[in-house]
């Protein structure tokens, strides 16, 4: 009997492993944590960062242009204004060096390397470690002249461990990769470095002779593109999967195999609405992604899925659209109609759910809808009845973070919360809101000054700059 019972207990263990692995492989989809992600905003004498508790550090800039990096988690800032480099992180600013020539900060936001122009045309070049609070020597007098401008750039890995960079002896372009705390090594001649990977297993490089483009792995070269000059390239986060822009295809390569075709015209790759939308946020990236086969794209006729092209999801012209988290369920309007995909990765045939809709806001766990009908009322819908929220309105986000919805009326702006719709407090009126990370923005522009607001869980709005 103990012996049968030790034998179910055992099949009940590696059943929970199972599940728990599978688990994890799905929730790795999308993998990087945005509850620190630092939103930013820049009026002509300031940057100003909005930290995830709403507080506010200002930031006078040193010159008017400046720009700004950031790291995938959108936590650390890297800023290069023309004689300092700085870094922002845990709401303090660091200045790095001046008199800098270049800064790359790694997507972990752990590392920044730079250059340090010295005299005759000769740069060094150095690693900073945030944590450290410490730089380290690259490597010192490369003759700057030697290497022309198109192939001075730099590659670091994610994690800031790997740097390739450029340096010549004179005769032969040369590349050397660096490993964090130990010595360089040559890599190849002729070569541009434009992607390495936290282990350095995957080396994605072009030739400065003929523009192809190779993946470097397991000590050997596999050619993934022909006569590339500007590589459009997207990697996922391990740098194992890319999709390649060439020549009006678009190819995928897993794992430094021979890439596949995927597409006879050159894609849009949409990975989320946001990044269709261009200034919403998170702004999700490819480098975001575990698996890019759970992408999906587009020949600008219709938006198929990257992992079976035989399916196609929806026409292009059909807006706004969103994905479940596991990339399984689609929403998007098609003629003044909600439709649902269930389950693309099935197949499923879109159903229509709701009519006359001119916009829609569904919450992040996709339980919850938000729709604009064309009469301008707001409706909620859980995916089994419709309930009358607000007989009118101009406007509505919302905040995916805590699940309220905003709405405007009249130059008001108001949320829903409870079951109860609140006026929310501004000190003038906003021409439209948005969210960003959990935060609500409020802005105004006219020919005087741009004001911007910001509400984080779902307090009252607040000045960060009028100008």
């Amino acid at each position: 009997m103990l012996k049968k019972v030790c034998i179910y207990l055992t099949i009940l263990v590696c059943l929970l492993i199972l599940l728990c692995s599978y688990s994890s492989v799905r929730d790795e989809q999308v993998n990087v944590n945005l509850d620190r992600a630092i939103n930013i905003e820049e009026s002509t004498s300031h940057i100003y960062f909005i930290m995830p508790d709403s507080s506010i550090v200002e930031y006078e800039k040193k010159e008017k242009n400046s720009w700004i990096v950031k790291s995938l988690d959108e936590s650390v800032v890297l800023i290069k204004e023309r004689n300092s480099l700085l870094v922002f992180s845990n709401g303090h600013m660091k200045m790095i060096c001046q008199g800098y020539r270049n800064g790359w900060l790694s997507q972990s936001g752990n590392r920044v390397v730079y250059s340090i122009e010295k005299p005759d045309n000769k740069f060094d070049l150095f690693i900073y470690d945030l944590e450290l609070d410490e730089s380290k020597l690259i490597i010192e007098n490369v003759d700057d002249d030697l290497i022309s401008n198109e192939y001075k750039e730099v590659a670091v890995s994610p994690d800031g461990n790997f740097v390739a960079y450029p340096k010549s002896n004179g005769l032969v372009y040369e590349t050397y990769i660096y490993e964090y705390g130990k010595s360089s090594r040559k890599f190849k001649d002729r070569v541009k470095v434009i992607a390495i990977s936290n282990d350095a297993q995957y080396i994605y490089y072009k030739s400065i002779i003929d523009d192809q483009v190779y993946v470097f792995r397991n000590n050997k070269a596999t050619l993934i593109a022909e006569n590339l000059k500007v590589p459009r390239i997207k990697y996922n986060n391990d740098l194992s999967q890319v999709i390649i822009n060439n020549q009006g295809k678009t190819y995928l390569c897993i794992e430094g195999k021979n890439p596949e075709k995927i597409a006879d015209v050159g894609m849009n790759l949409f990975l989320s609405r946001n990044q269709i939308l261009e200034y919403g946020r998170p702004s999700i990236t490819s480098s975001h992604f575990t698996d890019l086969r759970n992408a999906f794209f587009s020949d600008e006729k219709n938006i198929y899925t990257i992992s079976d092209k035989s399916i196609k999801i929806l026409p292009f012209s059909c807006w706004p659209f969103e994905r479940s988290t596991d990339y399984k369920s689609v929403l998007y309007v098609d003629n003044d109609n909600l439709m649902y995909i269930e389950n693309i990765t099935k197949n499923s045939e879109p159903v229509v759910l709701l009519e006359n809709i001119y916009s829609f806001e569904v919450s992040s766990d996709f339980k919850n809808i938000y729709y604009r009908t064309n009469d301008n009322a707001l409706f909620s819908f859980d995916f089994e009845e419709s309930k009358l929220m607000i007989d009118k309105i101009d406007s509505m986000t919302l905040n995916k973070k805590t699940n309220v919805i905003y709405y405007m009326l009249d130059d008001e702006i108001f949320r829903f919360r409870n079951n109860r719709k609140e006026s929310v407090k501004i000190d003038e009126p906003v021409e439209f809101i948005s969210s960003k990370n959990g935060l609500m923005y409020g802005c105004l522009y006219n020919e005087e000054r741009k004001a911007y607001y910001v509400c984080t869980d779902d307090s009252d709005f607040k000045l960060i700059y009028k100008e």
